[in-house]
This record gives structure tokens, sequence and C-alpha cells, in this order.
């Protein structure tokens, strides 16, 4: 089983979250990459310069993510809802291990 840490981006976006519902669709998102991070309902690898990442959407919003092989953490780089282009929105962060209490 792999660990799940957020950017202190997308961590700070999270913890201000108030949509129930969306907070629940994310959790199912980060459990299901915590259990299988390569493949599974909504999850794709990412192309071009951007391939050491895989996205996973959900209600509209695009989670993108790179899995430490050698450490088994997943590192959530960025997120958002609806964007065009990955291009737009991802930046490599410093990450924050952010796992167990969602």
């Amino acid at each position: 089983m792999f660990k799940v840490g957020f950017s202190k981006t997308v961590e700070k976006y999270y913890s201000s979250l108030r949509d129930r519902k969306l907070v629940r669709d994310i959790d199912k998102c980060i459990s299901q990459i915590e259990n299988n991070p390569f493949s599974g309902r909504n999850i794709k690898k990412l192309k071009g310069e951007y391939r050491e990442y895989y996205r996973i959407t959900t209600d509209g919003y695009r989670i993108i993510y790179r899995i430490e092989k050698d450490s088994m953490i997943i590192s959530v780089v960025s997120w958002d809802q609806g964007a065009t282009s990955t291009s737009n929105t991802l930046t490599k962060q410093k990450i924050t291990p952010f796992w167990g209490s969602r």
C-alpha cells in the first residue's frame, strides 16, 4: 500500500473545502490511488514532458500525482477544476506529507 502526500498548495486547498460531497469524492480517489495508483477507474498516465505523472478525475476535478516507486509514496502535486490543459496547472512543488488526517 502506498502513502499519499500533498503539496503545500494542495494541502491548504483540501483543508479549506466545505463541500462534504466533494471531500468524500476526493477521499475515495485518494483511497483508490493508495491501493493501486497505476490503473483503475478514471486513472490515466500523462504523456510528453509530464510522463512521470498520473491523473485521476472525480466530480469535475483532476488530481495530478507522481509515484515515488522506491519509497512507495504518492505525491499529489496539483488539482484543478475543469482545466483545459495540464500544463497550465501542473507545477512541481515541494511535497509535504499529509497522510492519516483526512
